[in-house]
């Protein structure tokens, strides 16, 4: 996080504290795209090339994440706005995040060595709070300008983003929720054996596993949107994330 110029690290949600935080920018994007749809374009290995052709010929509006620019090469296709929340994609791929060409960056205020001061016209700079009570409750943010809670997932900020710009019809695209034995498996990586067992721990006293983590969390977000009109669809070519109904992308997008 910045504060007046200072570098500092979030070792609790000091917005408690500072109420009246807010990213103008990010403020007039409100229920701008009200009624609309949208998709959120994760990396996981089940997306295609193909897929991503489709959305760009269909010109379907578009969220994606982290490391998407690896396979910009091999596509003409560009999301509209980006979103980032992990503070290793920013330390690490922060020269690519800055040349990707898209209209709208999303980028979290949570990493100490990133230079936000440096950040050129189309970056909104968001508060990111990340806290055991989080990941725990699946907490979900009433207003994307002030803050997002962050539970590990920048798939869960992009749909908070999404419900906060207006979108009422929300599919998820690539987001398989499984995991290969070395590891996160981008779509732009050779295919290996998927599971959806992951052992990463988020606490050692109960032994809560990074899936667990996730499950909830798209729970608690389907929730949330339930209880405002919102759809969300699960648009993946396979996977294992069921917490929200499946639709078939190929029917979703026929000519």
């Amino acid at each position: 996080s910045r504060i007046h110029g200072w570098k500092t690290k979030d070792i609790y949600d000091w917005k408690r504290f500072i109420p009246d935080y807010k990213n103008p920018g990010i403020a007039e994007m409100k229920d701008r795209y009200k009624g609309k749809r949208c998709f959120i374009v994760a990396t996981g290995p089940s997306l295609t090339f193909d897929d991503l052709e489709k959305l760009k010929q269909h010109r379907e509006f578009c969220i994606s994440v982290n490391t998407i620019f690896k396979g910009f090469d091999k596509t003409g296709w560009r999301p509209d706005q980006y979103v980032v929340v992990d503070v290793n994609a920013m330390n690490h791929f922060g020269s690519e995040i800055r040349k990707m060409e898209v209209k709208e960056k999303f980028i979290a205020d949570a990493s100490i060595d990133f230079d936000y001061d440096s950040l050129t016209e189309e970056f909104y700079v968001y508060h990111s709070i990340f806290t055991k009570s989080t990941w725990e409750r699946g907490l979900i943010s009433d207003d994307f300008s002030e803050f997002a809670y962050n539970s590990g997932l920048v798939t869960t900020v992009s749909l908070q983003l999404a419900m906060y710009e207006g979108f009422d019809e929300i599919y998820l695209l690539g987001c398989d929720c499984s995991y290969a034995k070395t590891g996160f498996r981008h779509f732009n990586e050779p295919k290996e054996e998927e599971t959806k067992v992951y052992g990463g721990i988020y606490d050692l006293k109960r032994y809560v596993t990074a899936s667990e983590v996730a499950v909830n969390s798209y729970q608690k977000i389907k929730e949330y949107a339930e209880q405002r009109g919102i759809k969300i669809y699960n648009a993946t070519r396979g996977g294992y994330l069921e917490v929200f109904e499946r639709v078939n992308l190929d029917e979703l997008l026929r000519d």
